[in-house]
């Protein structure tokens, strides 16, 4: 349904729910036609569910806070198998920045996804204009650097 409401690719689309109890949830579906906007949005999103950015459960205060956390590390966990799969072919940082607000992640979530992948080895980020590698941690995945600066590269050792 999200997909469908971009009119292809017109345009931004957030989903955010609201449940009640078991049998009465709610559902928003903010449209905007900049990816600046879509990016605030999640922000918000983020910051009332912690653990997912996708909405808020009356239920959820009665979680014990572990939980909370284990959920988020298990969402964000299955975000990362899909962005290395999304960068086994080289993406520039635009690229990875529309990508990751599509999946309703914030570009602080890629960030520290590649920045352990560049730990271990397994990235590779090169800068466009010069052609060389860029320096560590220097991935632009941000509305501020929305050009193609650097490509980023996923290689297995």
């Amino acid at each position: 349904m999200r997909c469908e409401l971009t009119f292809d690719n017109q345009f931004y689309c957030c989903t955010y729910t609201i449940k009640k109890d078991h049998a009465n949830t709610y559902a928003l579906f903010i449209i905007t036609p900049h990816i600046y906007g879509c990016e605030k949005i999640l922000e918000a999103q983020w910051k009332c569910d912690e653990a997912k950015g996708a909405g808020y459960d009356f239920n959820k205060e009665d979680m014990i806070p572990l939980f909370c956390e284990y959920e988020k590390e298990a969402y964000i966990e299955t975000f990362k198998e899909k962005l290395i799969d999304f960068i086994r072919i080289k993406k520039t940082n635009k690229d990875l920045y529309e990508f990751t607000l599509q999946y309703q992640f914030l570009p602080k979530h890629t960030n520290t996804i590649l920045k352990s992948l560049q730990k271990n080895e397994t990235l590779k980020v090169i800068d466009i204009e010069s052609g060389k590698n860029a320096r560590k941690n220097s991935f632009y995945v941000n509305y501020k650097n929305y050009k193609n600066r650097v490509y980023i590269e996923y290689v297995k050792k």
